[in-house]
């Protein structure tokens, strides 16, 4: 009986022109308002948090 294998091919990525960079600075005027929100509501604990991980 025949084996089937495995089929290798390039995996789906999206293909674009953007550079990482203008990427990275997109996805952080993203968090903006989240950070906003966070530290308007939990004060010095979000300020914390928001520290410890960048």
């Amino acid at each position: 009986m025949k084996e089937e294998g495995f089929i290798v091919s390039v995996g789906p990525h999206v293909q674009g022109k953007e550079s990482i960079s203008s990427m990275m600075l997109g996805f952080i005027i993203a968090l903006i308002p989240a950070v906003i929100a966070g530290v308007y509501y939990f004060r010095i604990k979000a300020i914390e948090v928001i520290l410890v991980s960048v």
